[in-house]
């Protein structure tokens, strides 16, 4: 739905509709339903067997009466591990759930005996990230870093594997590696394309796929509200973010 509900956004003369069907609806009854909508109806929809339709809204997010994440032994690995959301998760939420993180990111960063130099340099974002993880030191948060492609199954398979060696096992999971789109779909190339859904959707699979025999605790994916609305220039990355919003589900359904 994701690519779908930008690439409306970004074409004047393209008019779509998205519409799920849950279960066996009658092709009868779907050309019924569609003839019967507005002819400004923008909103995704469902379709449900027993004649209901249900339309999308969104609400304000849940604050109160959440399920805390269960918290477990053994480390966190967090992917996208130098990002703002990765590190901002470090600070607040991942002390209480385990041992230790174990943060995969992407490109060489300097040692820890040059954090702080880095820290007061010149470079707005190198200053920022050796900021932030001078900050997990002082809290007494244990981390190590990990430069690893999460896209590339068999470098995250030999990274995960000197985690386990360095940290032992691994008990939970929060994947927020991701790149952003950037251009319209008719200009964007299919590497392009791929790069996007690689950061997200292929990472997503080998995480899976790579910590089945963990004892996870939990298993995060974030996503991004692209996937529900759609955004001019994000048909990728609201694509690869309904992906995961799909998967979640299905490997939730797996118990």
């Amino acid at each position: 739905s994701g690519l779908l509900l930008s690439l409306v956004q970004e074409e004047a003369l393209l008019s779509a509709l998205y519409v799920e069907l849950d279960g066996e609806v009658p092709p009868e009854a779907l050309i019924a339903e569609l003839d019967a909508l507005p002819a400004d109806e923008a909103q995704p929809l469902r379709l449900c067997t027993d004649g209901r339709r249900l339309r999308r809204e969104l609400s304000p997010p849940l604050v109160a009466g959440l399920e805390a994440l269960p918290a477990g032994p053994g480390c966190v690995v967090v992917t996208g591990g130098l990002g703002g959301m990765a590190l901002t998760l470090a600070e607040t939420l991942v002390p209480a759930l385990g041992d230790s993180l174990a943060l995969l990111h992407r490109g060489d960063f300097p040692p820890e005996a040059e954090w702080e130099a880095l820290s007061q340099g010149v470079d707005p974002l190198l200053a920022e990230r050796a900021s932030r993880l001078i900050a997990l030191r002082e809290k007494g948060i244990a981390f190590r870093l990990y430069d690893c492609d999460v896209g590339d199954l068999d470098a995250l398979a030999a990274c995960l594997a000197e985690v386990r060696g360095d940290l032992g096992e691994i008990g939970g999971v929060l994947h927020t590696a991701g790149v952003a789109g950037d251009g319209f779909l008719l200009h964007k190339t299919q590497a392009d394309f791929e790069a996007v859904l690689g950061a997200k959707v292929e990472a997503a699979r080998h995480l899976h796929a790579l910590t089945r025999d963990d004892p996870l605790c939990f298993f995060v994916l974030a996503g991004s509200r692209t996937a529900l609305t759609g955004a001019p220039g994000q048909t990728d990355y609201a694509a690869a973010n309904a992906w995961l919003a799909a998967f979640a589900a299905w490997r939730r359904a797996q118990g």
